[in-house]
């Protein structure tokens, strides 16, 4: 059986809407990045890929993930992993690291950022406007987020014929650094000190349908 994988990805920053719908088929495999063509790169031109990140976790250079005792804390780790490392974006606003001091998590971004993933998941579409109509600014503000919007991501994955292993997330967050279209320069934003994520997961027979949102602010 061929394995396959769907991915969509759209970034926004602040309050621009209407960001163009990418996709970007490819086998599933954690050793290379959907984004072959339009990669990030390390300060000394090393390509930021799912075998860097992984090897980084294994010897102990993500702070914070040896010690991790919930999911929020790996998403935050990893985050926070990202900024302290020499990143170049390849991307229009073009943001670099290393960025000074961690991002801290936010209980309401989260709350947001699940919501708008699970709503997304419901509705089988992917964008920033809920099925409501809402904005990522008035949902972080409805469930209880006081400080100010910043930006969000959003992503998606179908895989056919391979098993849930719950480290998807990782490669997506790998695929958001090397994505060209404003992802990588939301993670890596000096303007917000606040960050949440959220997955939503539907199963059937062998294949896996998985979106995630992120939300970015500054209390």
């Amino acid at each position: 059986m061929k394995l396959k994988l769907s991915l969509l990805l759209l970034s926004i920053f602040i309050v621009t809407n209407g960001c163009e719908e990418l996709q970007f088929p490819t086998e599933f495999d954690l050793n290379s990045s959907a984004f072959a063509e339009q990669q990030s790169q390390f300060k000394d031109g090393e390509i930021i890929d799912i075998d860097r990140v992984n090897r980084d976790i294994e010897n102990g250079k993500v702070k914070g993930w040896e010690s991790a005792k919930t999911q929020q804390d790996r998403y935050l780790a990893l985050l926070n992993y990202f900024r302290s490392l020499p990143i170049q974006c390849n991307d229009a606003r073009g943001y670099k690291g290393p960025i000074k001091g961690e991002v801290t998590w936010s209980d309401s971004l989260e709350e947001a950022a699940i919501a708008h993933s699970e709503d997304l998941l419901e509705h089988n579409q992917l964008g920033h406007r809920g099925s409501n109509g809402s904005t990522a600014r008035e949902r972080v503000k409805l469930h209880g987020f006081s400080g100010e919007y910043i930006g969000e991501n959003v992503g998606y994955i179908m895989k056919d014929g391979i098993p849930y292993s719950g480290k998807e997330w990782i490669s997506i967050f790998v695929d958001w650094i090397n994505s060209k279209d404003g992802h990588c320069s939301n993670i890596m934003s000096r303007e917000y000190n606040s960050f949440g994520m959220g997955e939503a997961k539907s199963e059937e027979g062998n294949s896996v349908t998985l979106f995630w949102t992120q939300d970015f602010g500054k209390i």
